[in-house]
């Protein structure tokens, strides 16, 4: 799950004091898995006009974690136009662990996605997923509050619509990571054009972490 965005209305953004998910929310998050819960953690981003880029950055601190167990909600109050500094981020850099100070040089990235998105938008993130900001080059406030999730037991089995027998079907080799065969996307997907090296680090991540979203397999942290 790089990035998924839905509309939702002011009241049905979860309290602070509550603890718990609204039940929009609950029915968008479901496939994240059951007993999730909302965090106590939150903050409110404004960015300033006239502003410069925020560089890339991993929340956290820097950990690589293959379970699928955190993710951030970005919520924007109104529209995110290119020039007001939207969030932007890098699907398919969830396990790649970098510290901060490694990524200040980086610049745009291929496969950058600037969240540029009409007023009331949630975007959910994987929580390691590497992201930052554009400059603000308007004359108006940019603002997102940043909400995290996290689920409160281990996967026992698929929580999604899922078909069984997906992992058993032939790869497409001439479709490679186009196909939407998850056999497919699991080997070949590399949304970020990494090296040959790197693919093959990243596919056994991705397997594994595959296999504890199914509830089978053991789980070996890299």
């Amino acid at each position: 799950m790089p990035c998924k965005a839905i509309r939702v209305t002011p009241s049905s953004i979860p309290s602070p004091s509550s603890g718990r998910p609204s039940s929009i929310l609950q029915r968008k998050a479901c496939s994240r898995g059951p007993d999730f819960e909302v965090r106590s953690h939150r903050h409110w981003h404004c960015k300033q006009p006239g502003s410069g880029f925020m560089q890339w950055h991993q929340d956290g601190t820097n950990s690589r974690d293959l379970r699928t167990n955190r993710f951030l909600g970005l919520y924007y109050p109104t529209d995110i136009t290119p020039d007001m500094g939207p969030t932007i981020i890098v699907p398919g850099t969830q396990y790649r662990n970098a510290p901060t100070d490694r990524m200040a040089p980086y610049t745009n990235i291929k496969g950058q996605v600037p969240l540029t998105v009409k007023a009331g938008t949630m975007a959910f993130t994987h929580y390691d997923l590497w992201h930052g900001t554009a400059a603000n080059r308007s004359d108006v406030k940019r603002h997102m509050i940043k909400f995290l999730f996290g689920r409160t037991r281990d996967n026992t089995e698929p929580t999604w619509d899922h078909d069984p027998d997906c992992m058993n079907r032939p790869r497409d080799w001439n479709l490679r990571g186009q196909s939407k065969n998850a056999n497919n996307l699991l080997s070949f997907g590399n949304p970020i054009g990494v090296s040959q090296s790197d693919h093959y680090k990243e596919r056994k991540i991705r397997r594994q972490a595959w296999d504890y979203l199914c509830g089978t397999g053991e789980l070996i942290e890299g």
